[in-house]
């Protein structure tokens, strides 16, 4: 009898990545948000900083969560290059 419950492998946001990578080499690092255009439709854009150093930047989305998800992606993406894997 099946549990309803799957096994597949569940795949982690870019957000959960980071927050990895981040305690790996025991880095503190804040998320900043912005909204702009009109209340009942604004629009958000986000950025992750390690200290006063920006290391990731979103594009602006109608969603709060999906600015922060995209700039968790690019922090990975800066981690990367910088050679924190």
């Amino acid at each position: 009898m099946s549990s309803g419950v799957s096994n597949a492998p569940r795949t982690l946001s870019y957000r959960q990545l980071l927050q990895q990578r981040l305690q790996k080499y025991q880095f503190n690092a804040t998320f900043h948000a912005e909204m702009t255009g009109p209340v009942r439709t604004p629009l958000w854009s986000g950025s992750f900083w390690l200290g006063s150093f920006k290391v990731g930047q979103s594009s602006c989305h109608a969603k709060k969560g999906d600015a922060k998800e995209e700039a968790a992606k690019e922090a990975l993406n800066w981690l990367n290059t910088y050679g924190y894997h």
